[in-house]
C-alpha cells in the first residue's frame, strides 16, 4: 500500500471456500478473493484503494449523501479530513 498509511486497524472476516480465501469488510463494502491469504489480502487492498481515490479524494459536492459518508469514513480510515 506504497503511499497509503491506515490510521487504525482494518478488521476484515476470512473464511476458505472451494479453494479460494475470502476477505471482506462488510461496513465499507469491499472484499477480496486470492488461491492465497497474501493473494486475497492483495485483492482487498486494491478495492481500498481504488475506493478511497473514488470517494474520499473527490470533492463532498460532486458525492450524493451516501457517497459522502463513505467518503468521511474513506479519509478517516486514511488520515485525511
Amino acid at each position: 500500500m506504497e503511499g497509503h498509511k491506515l490510521t487504525m486497524p482494518l478488521l476484515v472476516s476470512v473464511a476458505y471456500n472451494d479453494g479460494f480465501y475470502e476477505i471482506e469488510h462488510q461496513d465499507f463494502g469491499i472484499f477480496g478473493r486470492g488461491t492465497t491469504c497474501e493473494e486475497a489480502v492483495a485483492d482487498l487492498l486494491e478495492y481500498l484503494i481504488a475506493d478511497y481515490r473514488a470517494y474520499g479524494e473527490e470533492s463532498d459536492d460532486k458525492l450524493d449523501k451516501y457517497a459522502q459518508e463513505l467518503a468521511r469514513r474513506y479519509r478517516r480510515l486514511f488520515g485525511r479530513r
